[in-house]
C-alpha cells in the first residue's frame, strides 16, 4: 500500500484499520520531511485517530499541525471575506467553490479542511471586467502557463486564474466550473443549481451536495506531480454528512461535460480502496479521443508521449467549441497548453522533453 493510500486510511477507515495504517505510515515517514499533500491531511488524521482511541505520543505533534492549520485557515476566510462582499456588490452573487464551503458546511471545522485560497466562481459574461478590475486594485495575476495577453480568447482556453493581494489573501477566480468543461455556457446545469450559503456573516453560494461531490471527483482524479489525495477525504465527508447526493444527477453532469471516464475512474477508487457505498454508473462506450485525453490527463504527460499529447490537445480544443478551420486560434491554444508562449517556459519543455528521451 502507497503511503498516500496509509495516509487516507488513517483518516478516513475504521479504529483497527486506521491505527495500523497509521503506524505503517508513521515508521516509513518523517514529519519533518512529510510531502504538502500529507501535512494537509494530518489535521483530519488527528481527529479520527483520537476518535478511534489512539493514543500514541506522536499525537501531540500533529495535534500542533491541526491547531496552526485551523488559525490560518479562519484567518484566510476572516481577511478574504471583504473582498468577497467587494466583488459581490460590483459584479454580483459570488458563487465558492471547493475549500471554504467544504470546511464550513460538510468537515464544520476550517482545521479539518486545509485551504490555501479562496475559490470563486464569477458571472462567465463579465470575466474580463473582474480580471480587469483586480489587477487595476493591484492583485497580481498568478498563473501557469503565462498568457501572452488576457483577453476573451484567453477565457476560452482557461476555466481561471490565481490572483494574489499585497495583505495576504489569494482568490482563484473561476468563470467556469472546472478546464475538463470550457465551452461557453457548460455550467448552466451547476449555476441553477446553486444554494445560498452563510461565510461567516457574509452571505453568497456555493454549489448542492452532489455537485461538490462532482466537482471533487472530476478534479481529484487528475494527475499531478504532488498528488492532492485530500480528494478521498472530500469526498467521503460530502457522503456522510447527511446532504441528499443524487447519482442520476451526477449521472448526467457526467455526460453534460464529457467526464465520465473520470468520474467513473474516481467513484472505482471510492469503492475499491475505502468500501464508499457508491453506485457504478453505466456511461457505455466513450470515443477514442475522449480516451486519449482522459489517459494524458490521469497520467506524466511527458511519460505518454508526443502523440499522446498531440491528440488530447486537439479533443481538449474541441471542448472550448473553437473551429478547427481558425488555424490560428488552435495554434494559440497549443502553444498556451504547451507553455510556449515564453521563452522561459519552451526552454524548460525543450529540457525535460530531451531529458526524457535521454533516459
Amino acid at each position: 500500500m502507497s503511503l498516500d493510500l496509509q495516509l487516507l486510511h488513517a483518516g478516513l477507515s475504521p479504529g483497527p484499520k486506521a491505527i495500523e495504517a497509521w503506524k505503517s505510515w508513521y515508521r516509513a515517514t518523517e514529519l519533518e520531511n512529510m510531502p504538502i499533500a500529507s501535512y494537509r491531511l494530518m489535521p483530519l488524521v488527528h481527529a479520527h485517530l483520537v476518535e478511534v482511541g489512539y493514543e500514541g505520543p506522536e499525537l501531540q505533534r500533529i495535534k500542533g499541525i491541526r491547531r496552526r492549520l485551523w488559525v490560518e485557515g479562519e484567518q484566510r476566510v476572516y481577511k478574504g471575506v471583504p473582498f468577497l462582499r467587494d466583488l459581490q456588490e460590483r459584479f454580483g452573487r459570488v458563487v465558492l467553490l471547493k475549500g471554504a464551503p467544504l470546511a464550513a458546511l460538510y468537515y464544520r471545522d476550517f482545521g479539518l479542511r486545509a485551504m490555501y485560497d479562496l475559490d470563486v466562481l464569477i458571472d462567465e459574461e463579465r470575466a474580463l471586467e473582474v480580471i480587469e478590475y483586480l489587477l487595476a486594485a493591484g492583485w497580481k495575476l498568478d498563473i501557469h502557463p503565462t498568457p501572452r495577453c488576457v483577453d476573451a480568447e484567453f477565457l476560452t482556453f482557461r476555466h481561471g486564474a490565481g490572483f494574489r493581494h499585497e495583505s495576504g489573501v489569494e482568490l482563484d477566480i473561476h468563470w467556469r466550473v472546472s478546464y475538463l468543461g470550457s465551452r461557453p455556457g457548460i455550467d448552466a446545469l451547476v449555476r441553477d443549481a446553486i444554494e445560498p450559503f452563510d461565510l461567516k456573516g457574509f452571505r453568497c453560494w456555493t454549489l448542492c451536495a452532489t455537485d461538490h461531490l462532482f466537482h471533487t471527483l472530476i478534479h481529484g482524479i487528475l494527475y499531478s506531480p504532488s498528488p492532492a489525495s485530500r480528494w478521498v477525504a472530500d469526498a467521503v465527508w460530502i457522503l456522510k454528512s447527511g446532504r441528499p447526493v443524487d447519482f442520476s444527477r451526477l449521472e448526467a453532469l457526467s455526460r453534460h461535460y464529457g467526464v465520465e471516464l473520470y468520474v467513473e475512474a474516481a467513484l472505482k477508487v471510492l469503492r475499491d480502496e475505502f468500501a464508499v457505498a457508491v453506485p457504478s454508473l453505466d456511461f457505455g462506450g466513450v470515443g477514442f479521443w475522449a480516451r486519449q485525453e482522459f489517459r494524458r490527463e490521469t497520467t506524466d504527460w511527458f511519460a505518454s508521449g508526443p502523440h499522446l499529447l498531440v491528440a488530447s490537445t486537439l479533443h481538449r480544443y474541441a471542448r472550448t467549441g473553437s473551429s478547427f478551420v481558425n488555424l490560428p486560434s488552435l495554434l494559440r491554444y497549443c502553444q498556451f497548453q504547451w507553455d510556449l508562449t515564453t521563452a522561459d517556459g519552451a526552454k524548460a519543455k525543450l529540457r525535460r522533453l530531451l531529458g526524457k528521451l535521454g533516459a
